[in-house]
């Protein structure tokens, strides 16, 4: 039998909290994270109404290291660093080798590459400081929080577009049952950057063309995505090291799959959220809540709907529905460990993540008459769903713990 494994610390660094309390407290309650993006030297970049971190200043997690690190190591770093304060998990040399990191992000180091290319060109590698290319790789911000947390086992990082996140946690889940750690840091993390905000401008994809209109996301409807950028980090832990700790912990997570669909037709997201529930050993109708992609894109909406009304049928108007991104924007490779986050506070708390502003979907949405409701008595079984436009699909099974 595979090794149950059970979350037992959340740390999130947020456009609309810099901790799981202050996070949770903002997404309950609706408070959006958009405001206009400020501190970039960018010429012509227009102003957006994205989800930008303003008030997270990295000396409070990292002391005097904190001026070394770049931005998006320093978030997943001291997301990590509230993880395992959540936990109540201790790194010591009697078990740091049997915990690990798995980190889901997409893009890294725009400004170590800029630098080092400015320096190339302008100084002909006479003063290209050393330090700037370990920080242009993707895993650079896995192994930093490695370094600073010192923990030694597992290091990886997963890149798998919009799914990252929740592939990483996926990740960590079957290195866990399998025996091969004890405890597991997992999540995902993003910057915004004016790098990334003028290609997403440039480029007019379609989740980010007109961002320049002032205007709230609800979970599914019509519009676009706003960017976002944080870090929500997870410390999965097998049962068994948690009950020897003496931790309860905030649920269990019971199913993964990940799927990859190049027609973009919705088969793959179906398939993934099949292939998750059969594993998970749960049935559709048993679902309570789903945190879904809800990128406010038409054509995604309307196919994430189809899905998601052919899997579970009439339950559709039972079970909860909401995204986190109306609150916190489209934090792209971080997003699934954010959806994850969520899922496991709507089981803690049962409390839906975010208050859209009515109680049902709009009809353009593809979702009209679906429950979009707050407060259910019990939230006992919870989805995350990512889905990317390129065709990436993953889905986690979430169950509350049975008392006892």
């Amino acid at each position: 039998m595979p090794e149950p494994v059970i979350v037992t610390g959340i740390g999130i660094i947020s456009p609309i909290g810099l901790n799981k309390e202050s996070f949770w407290n903002s997404l309950s309650e609706g408070k959006p994270g958009l405001k206009a993006v400020s501190g970039f030297n960018a010429p012509g970049l227009k102003p957006h109404p994205d989800a930008q971190i303003n008030d997270f200043s990295s000396r409070d997690y990292l002391g005097a290291k904190a001026k070394h690190l770049p931005r998006l190591a320093a978030l997943a770093v001291a997301a990590s660093s509230l993880a395992l304060k959540d936990a109540g998990l201790t790194v010591g040399a009697e078990n740091s080798h049997r915990i690990g990191v798995v980190l889901g992000n997409i893009y890294c180091g725009w400004e170590s590459t800029a630098k080092l290319y400015e320096q190339m060109r302008e100084d002909e590698l006479k003063r290209v400081s050393p330090s700037l290319f370990p920080s242009t790789v993707p895993n650079f911000p896995a192994g930093e929080i490695a370094i600073e947390l010192r923990v030694k086992g597992l290091n990886t990082s997963l890149i798998s577009g919009f799914a990252s996140g929740t592939d990483a946690i996926g990740y960590a889940l079957n290195y866990l049952r399998r025996g091969q750690a004890g405890a597991l840091i997992s999540g995902g993390a993003e910057e915004l950057t004016p790098w990334l905000l003028s290609s997403f401008e440039k480029t007019a994809w379609p989740a980010y063309a007109g961002a320049g209109r002032k205007q709230r996301r609800r979970p599914i409807n019509k519009g676009r995505t706003m960017l976002g950028e944080g870090a929500a980090m997870l410390i999965l832990e097998t049962k068994e090291s948690a009950c020897l700790r003496g931790r309860r912990g905030y649920a269990q997570i019971l199913g993964y799959a990940s799927t990859f669909d190049a027609r973009k037709d919705g088969s793959g997201l179906a398939r993934a959220i099949r292939l998750a529930l059969e594993e998970a050993g749960i049935e559709a109708q048993a679902v309570d809540y789903i945190n879904n992609e809800g990128g406010g894109i038409d054509l995604n909406g309307n196919l994430e709907a189809g899905v998601l009304k052919k899997i579970f049928g009439q339950s559709m108007r039972r079970i909860l529905l909401s995204s986190t991104k109306p609150a916190i924007g489209h934090t792209l490779g971080a997003c699934g460990a954010f959806g994850a986050a969520s899922c496991v506070l709507a089981i803690e708390n049962n409390l839906v993540s975010h208050r859209p502003k009515h109680k049902t979907a709009g009809a353009g949405s593809g979702l009209g008459g679906l429950n979009l409701l707050r407060h259910k008595e019990k939230i006992n079984t919870a989805l995350s769903l990512s889905w990317d436009p390129e065709g990436n699909n993953a889905c986690l099974v979430f169950k509350k713990i049975p008392a006892g």
